[in-house]
């Protein structure tokens, strides 16, 4: 074979395998992100340690907490503050950044509704939007990827196994 031909095939097989290692990867994280938000519901469990068969600690997955997300109808906030908080306006009329994020990170949530707890008023101009579920966050551990590599070059994780590729079609 020239050198054309291996450099060619070498590209074409390491493109192939890129995607199937690739998709495997999406799988098997879904699966782990799964199982450590059944972990996190059931018990509580936010961090688990991820270690090689060896048993080097290699990773952390880590179950991260999603928060309410809160849309304000920027007139009626307005008109609330002007009421409420008339020092607080500018006069281009706004209300100043610096208070909108104090008033919004101190809101107080009952049944969906959020309230100022300084006066009790329900503010019909902000919705609250419950928190989705949270994602999860892999990070290596000081040389984690080092060790996955030797542990790969030494056989004790083979290619074949951390991909478990279905049974060709025909």
């Amino acid at each position: 074979m020239s050198n054309v031909q291996q450099a060619g095939v070498r590209a074409a097989v390491l493109k192939v395998l890129a995607e199937l290692v690739k998709g495997a990867y999406e799988e098997a994280r879904a699966e782990a992100d799964g199982e450590l938000a059944d972990l996190n519901g059931s018990l509580g469990v936010a961090t688990v340690e991820l270690k090689l068969p060896t048993g080097d600690t290699i990773a952390q997955l880590t179950q991260s907490q999603s928060k309410q997300k809160v849309d304000v109808d920027e007139r009626q906030l307005l008109a609330y503050c002007k009421r409420e908080y008339p020092t607080e306006v500018e006069t281009v009329e706004s209300v100043r950044p610096a208070f909108r994020k104090a008033l919004l990170g101190r809101l107080e949530v009952v049944d969906g509704k959020a309230a100022d707890p300084r006066t009790g008023v329900v503010l019909e101009f902000v919705t609250v939007t419950p928190p989705g579920p949270g994602g999860t966050t892999l990070t290596f551990k000081t040389a984690g990827r080092d060790r996955v590599a030797a542990a790969y070059r030494e056989g004790v994780l083979t290619l074949p196994d951390l991909l478990a590729l279905p049974a060709a079609e025909h």
